[in-house]
């Protein structure tokens, strides 16, 4: 992800499911960890509904101009 860029709500999404894969995976996470990063990323997805105009908020692809 180009970090000049924010997130979208494709790249955010991706994100949390790889990090739900990863703590599948892992025994030494404990339930709070991974409920208080979900409680972030939730939260981020949320604000950034908010703070936008629709028509921008729900973008999926991010328009590079090509």
């Amino acid at each position: 992800m180009d970090p000049s860029y924010p997130k979208t709500f494709l790249e955010a999404i991706m994100e949390t499911m790889q990090y739900v894969e990863r703590c599948r995976d892992n025994d030494g996470i404990k339930k709070n960890d991974v409920l208080d990063s979900m409680e972030n990323r939730l939260s981020f997805m949320l604000r950034k509904m908010v703070a936008q105009p629709t028509s921008t908020s729900f973008c999926v692809f991010r328009n590079d101009g090509q």
